[in-house]
């Protein structure tokens, strides 16, 4: 009989297990078996058996992800599920159809896509991600270059036990918060939804529906992402505001203008951590701008809120909602269901989407409250400070054409700051002189070019002397 020392070493090798969890299998089966029984060897034969290898034998190559290589005809690997297409069909070369499967594994070294064909794409129905599984496969080329497993006739894919992937990360621990996401492919990301996912179908350019599923997500520090799922397949998800999601298989794409955005495929796959209670968002008005009039002739009203956790929003109100949203007030508890969500704002065009809120447990009015030298950047403030310079207004050319541009100086006993509006805001600074106190709600600190800071009217900040 073989050594157990060399049987030991092929099961390991060939199953891809490691040598505690090889050894606990073979304990396992002799005190299943009984004692007098078997050997050590003996148990060694039989747990090979179990795991579909035939000792003795010439067997694939045992790799982790992110050592395969194209060309290899015979690889083993372990790796756990992160997600799964739909089955296809495929034209053959000798006619009649076949069917295929994209499938995308991970195992803590790396992230590769799988190929299922024909039969080896139907036995994996049913399976989900995280599940861990056992590959063997050829690896071929991705059109990128990149190594890819292809399970054909001569390959297998078979689900393994929980005690067998005890080396594999899980989801959870690949799951990234929204703050950690940089640019990327096959991440898995989670965050809070702002707005009910929202389906959109349209006609692609070869006349074929086309099918993208929306939604806005939110981080614990009040980062804001969109995420685009394309493909979707039924209808859109019901999910409560509120609610703590994972987007399993998204790639993350930073635009032109610096944001993220997340977008997925027909793979991706949605997860409800946390229900939400879907009764809309829960904030308190912390400034409030003027009513204006849009070039449609619709009335708009800009207000910045803040949630239980100080994360601001803004809130637009058009048409109907305008009115409403004066009469609930600055300072007061509002609970907001937009009719749709922006990048950087909550769109309320009804009465509807915005009600009066309960009061407890929200950052108060004062909790903006900064002193000059207390500012940062791209946090929203509230001040109250002296005019120290009379208004400079002046016309700036864009590529949109010639704007205005208004600045003054304004200072507490902390320090100074300049105060920056452009376009119609710059109402807000005409009629200013110096030695005039003014209390100033939701304005955006910033930096110039040269990194000095700056502060910057919106269309949500409210400004009045005192």
């Amino acid at each position: 009989m073989r050594d157990f020392r060399e049987l030991l070493e092929e099961i390991k090798r060939r199953s891809g297990l490691s040598e505690g969890e090889v050894l606990r299998l073979i304990e396992e089966k002799k005190a299943k078996i009984g004692g007098g029984y078997l050997t050590d060897a003996g148990a060694a034969y039989l747990v090979a058996s179990d795991l579909g290898i035939r000792l003795g034998e010439s067997g694939p190559m045992v790799l982790k992800l992110k050592d395969l290589y194209v060309g290899a005809n015979d690889v083993l690997v372990l790796a756990r599920i992160m997600s799964m297409g739909s089955e296809k069909t495929y034209g053959r070369r000798g006619g009649g159809e076949g069917a295929y499967r994209q499938m995308v594994v991970f195992d803590g070294s790396g992230v590769v896509r799988v190929m299922l064909w024909d039969e080896r794409a139907k036995e994996v129905e049913g399976l989900k991600p995280n599940d861990p599984v056992r590959i063997r496969a050829r690896v071929r080329s991705g059109r990128d270059g990149s190594p890819i497993l292809s399970v054909g006739a001569r390959g297998s894919i078979e689900v393994l036990d929980e005690s067998e992937a005890s080396s594999l990360p899980t989801i959870d621990e690949l799951t990234k918060e929204l703050e950690e996401v940089k640019e990327g492919r096959h991440l898995i990301v989670k965050g809070y939804v702002e707005s009910g996912p929202v389906l959109r179908v349209f006609e692609k350019r070869d006349g074929s529906e086309g099918r993208m599923l929306q939604l806005q997500l939110s981080g614990k520090s009040g980062i804001r992402v969109r995420a685009v799922i394309w493909d979707w397949k039924g209808d859109a998800p019901e999910i409560p505001q509120g609610s703590l999601i994972r987007l399993i298989d998204v790639k993350a794409k930073l635009l032109s203008y610096g944001e993220l955005e997340l977008h997925g495929g027909e793979a991706t796959s949605i997860e409800v951590l946390e229900k939400g209670s879907g009764g809309g968002a829960r904030m308190r008005i912390v400034s409030m701008g003027r009513v204006r009039t849009l070039p449609s002739g619709l009335k708009s009203l800009s207000a910045l809120a803040i949630d239980e956790r100080g994360n601001p929003y803004v809130i637009v109100a058009r048409g109907d909602a305008v009115e409403k949203l004066k009469r609930i007030g600055l300072g007061s508890a509002v609970v907001c269901m937009p009719d749709s969500v922006m990048s950087n704002a909550l769109l309320c065009n009804t009465e509807a989407s915005i009600r009066r809120g309960e009061e407890g447990g929200l950052p108060t009015l004062e909790s903006m409250k900064r002193k000059v030298a207390e500012l940062e950047e791209g946090k929203p403030a509230s001040l109250e400070v002296m005019v120290l310079t009379q208004p400079s207004i002046r016309e700036i050319t864009t590529r949109s054409g010639v704007v205005r541009k208004g600045e003054v100086l304004v200072g507490d006993d902390s320090d100074e700051v300049r105060l920056v509006a452009w376009r119609e805001l710059v109402e807000e600074l005409e009629g200013l002189k110096p030695g005039d106190r003014v209390s100033i709600r939701g304005v955006v600190p910033k930096l110039d070019p040269s990194g000095t800071l700056y502060c910057q009217l919106k269309s949500y900040t409210g400004l009045e002397r005192i």
